[in-house]
């Protein structure tokens, strides 16, 4: 619960920080701007299966179970979609009226 808590506040920290503090000082936590720098980078990561920073060749075993579990998340986000989709797409086949 308290590494929730602390993502939590790290998160809102950078997400609200300008960067520096209301005297144009440079913000006083030293991982504020790491964080936003790899925010980006994973964001805007044009290549991130061949990316080091992205797809890292040496992990660590939690974090090898944590990308398995992320990936086994996505393909059943995916497989949801689709079947919104399809149902979405039946449902407005059916409700179409009759071509004449």
């Amino acid at each position: 619960r308290d590494i929730c808590h602390s993502t939590k506040f790290l998160m809102l920290h950078v997400r609200d920080c300008p960067g520096t503090t209301s005297s144009l000082d440079v913000c006083p936590f030293p991982w504020c701007r790491k964080i936003k720098h790899l925010l980006y980078h994973l964001v805007s990561c044009t290549n991130p299966r061949e990316c080091t920073i992205c797809s890292p060749k040496d992990m660590t075993p939690n974090f090898a179970a944590l990308m398995g579990l992320n990936e086994h998340r996505r393909k059943k986000q995916r497989e949801r979609m689709k079947a919104a989709l399809a149902a979405a797409s039946t449902a407005k086949a059916k409700s179409a009226p009759p071509k004449a």
